[in-house]
């Protein structure tokens, strides 16, 4: 077996694991998994889903200690809410979509300010479409401020049919912990 082939089987079985813990429905199980070259399908009674790795997020790679995982549905066209996982070494993982899982990931791996913000601002409070990141001028780019808890400000938008975007403007305090408001603009 070849370390692309190596890689794929560990990112089957993470993936299995993370449908299996996080998003099946109760009554529901694992049918298959089919390994890929870039993600991995879980097929489950009841619905099919897309699981990846990602090794960015937002404008910036993800620190070391952790592997990024995003899971969609595989059944429906671009467009539908992602989730987002964080994995340690060791197995446990992180289901970033909810705040709680969030914070505990983030005081246990300690991933830097504008890491976190992405995060943040990618996965957690309910979403009718994937949100993406503003790293650019338009409307404005992420800013760093702070004494104590470092200060991120950035800007996501999604997509409200053809050609309109929603924008909303994030702050986000990344210390020992995280909080974070979020507005419409």
């Amino acid at each position: 077996m070849d370390s692309q082939e190596a890689e794929g089987t560990v990112n089957a079985t993470i993936a299995r694991r993370l449908v299996t813990d996080f998003l099946l429905p109760d009554g529901d199980e694992v049918i298959e998994v089919m390994p890929g070259e870039v993600a991995s399908i879980v097929v489950t009674g009841r619905a099919d889903w897309r699981v990846e790795p990602l090794r960015e997020i937002g404008t910036t790679e993800t620190s070391p200690g952790y592997r990024l995982f995003v899971a969609e549905s595989a059944m429906t066209d671009v467009g539908d809410p992602e989730d987002g996982f964080a994995v340690l070494p060791d197995g446990r993982a992180f289901h970033l979509n909810d705040p709680a899982q969030l914070k505990a990931f983030h005081r246990r791996v300690g991933t830097g300010p504008l890491e976190t913000a992405f995060l943040v601002a990618s996965y957690v409070e309910p979403q009718p479409a994937p949100r993406f990141l503003v790293t650019g001028p338009d409307p404005e780019p992420p800013v760093l401020t702070g004494d104590g808890p470092t200060r991120v400000t950035l800007c996501t938008y999604t997509r409200r049919g053809e050609g309109e975007r929603a924008y909303e403007r994030w702050e986000v305090a990344v210390g020992e912990d995280v909080e974070w408001t979020r507005a419409n603009l």
